[in-house]
């Protein structure tokens, strides 16, 4: 491992070119990483620099509403939850990683956390996303940002569709070719992601290729198999869409797109967003035959799958389906599977009771970075959880208390209020 340091400063040197970082709270931290690069539209590119790179702060999220918008009004719930006080910087070289890694270490596992969002929000750089406790368990975080909605999920077959997931994808091969350097060990990665970021590492999950870079993969709130749930959709209403796009942008044709500036195009792609009863589908996955196949879901009791845990929220997204579709997945996986119930409802006011994506502030142990005045049995449960992931990230286990947590599908973890 080829790294030096200073009070303030560490140095990584992995193959795609040198880091500068910060050293804080016993971490290396190094933000806002090329992992690749991609004019519009187009398949992302390995990034590779001479020089230092300066990896000291945040890069891009991809363009989104709130670049434009206020989201305090739109979305008044979420923004002060994961993103009130929080400074971002948009645009579209926006593929880029965060390295948080223990001062010392080598060998180490490592998790590679996709964000969620529905395809078309959220940034890598919010609130309840950082990598101190996980550091402290001796594991290395890597969370990352890739194109969405106009710039990641918008295709009319000219050019490739799920470019988000391509991105995911691109992200994962670097932390394999770089990750080293780092301290960690790249044969043991664990793929992870929350919502669309779980969707996503479904899909990838159940391709033959990932094994060669991931040896879990964890799905927050978006994995599981019932009745097509969380399964990419046919081409059609994506390209039924991006005609909409191009409609609404008064450009001739799809290409006409590439020339309008990130704001036209996402403002475009907005209006015909809202005006579209099939829009929620059109920027969700499709089979496009490369990532997301048909072949990939059918031959799943045929092959050799990944190691898999499962979360699942009190009040999730028809948390009833999902809790089925996570025991669906385990009862025809060949691997280990497991799962939580994080049913502990958070204080404080808002949405009443244990609300979709509330256990991320859980699972990264980062609740004194909320507002809400979290008790110590939350702190409590956010220690257990947290030590789970990492368990699990480490070994294929997840375990809290010195307890390896039971196998699905005979049995969910539950995270629940203590009795009193």
């Amino acid at each position: 491992m080829n790294n030096q340091s200073d009070a303030n400063f560490v140095y990584a040197s992995p193959p795609c070119g040198a880091v500068k970082g910060r050293a804080e709270r016993g971490m290396k931290v190094f933000l806002g990483i090329p992992y690749a690069r991609a004019d519009r539209f187009c398949l992302p590119e390995r990034a590779r620099w001479e020089g230092t790179f300066d990896a000291t702060r945040f890069g891009e999220c991809c363009p989104q509403k709130r670049a434009y918008a206020d989201e305090s009004v739109y979305s008044p719930f979420y923004y002060r939850e994961f993103r009130e006080g929080v400074g971002f910087r948009y645009g579209e070289d926006c593929l880029v990683l965060n390295v948080y890694a223990p001062a010392r270490g080598e060998n180490l596992p490592v998790v590679l956390f996709v964000h969620g969002g529905s395809f078309f929000k959220g940034s890598a750089d919010e609130r309840p996303f950082d990598g101190e406790e996980y550091c402290k368990r001796g594991v290395i975080l890597v969370t990352m940002n890739y194109r969405l909605g106009a710039f990641g999920m918008l295709s009319d077959d000219s050019v490739p569709f799920n470019l988000a997931l391509h991105d995911q994808f691109s992200a994962l091969e670097w932390v394999h070719d770089n990750i080293a350097a780092f301290g960690g060990n790249p044969d043991n990665v664990t793929f992870a992601g929350q919502s669309a970021g779980a969707i996503s590492v479904q899909i990838h999950a159940l391709r033959r290729e990932t094994a060669k870079y991931a040896a879990r993969v964890v799905m927050m709130s978006g994995g599981g198999f019932l009745g097509g749930l969380f399964a990419p959709h046919d081409q059609k209403y994506a390209v039924r869409f991006a005609k909409k796009v191009v409609a609404a942008a008064g450009v001739k044709d799809f290409d006409g797109l590439r020339k309008l500036d990130a704001e036209d195009l996402f403002k475009a792609w907005q209006r015909a967003f809202d005006g579209s009863l099939t829009a929620q589908i059109a920027v969700l996955p499709c089979m496009d035959g490369v990532l997301a196949s048909r072949e990939n879901y059918d031959r799943f009791d045929d092959e050799r799958q990944l190691p898999a845990l499962f979360g699942v929220t009190g009040k999730d997204i028809a948390p009833a389906i999902m809790r089925r579709a996570v025991k669906k997945y385990a009862e025809r996986s060949s691997a280990d599977c497991y799962g939580y119930i994080f049913d502990l409802p958070l204080a404080g006011g808002g949405k009443k009771g244990a609300w979709h994506s509330c256990d991320l502030w859980f699972a990264f142990g980062t609740l004194s970075r909320s507002w809400r005045p979290f008790a110590a049995e939350d702190y409590e449960a956010s220690r257990r959880l947290a030590d789970a992931v990492c368990s699990f990230a480490s070994r294929g286990v997840p375990a809290s208390d010195g307890r390896a947590w039971v196998k699905l599908p005979e049995k969910f973890e539950v995270f629940s209020p203590p009795r009193r």
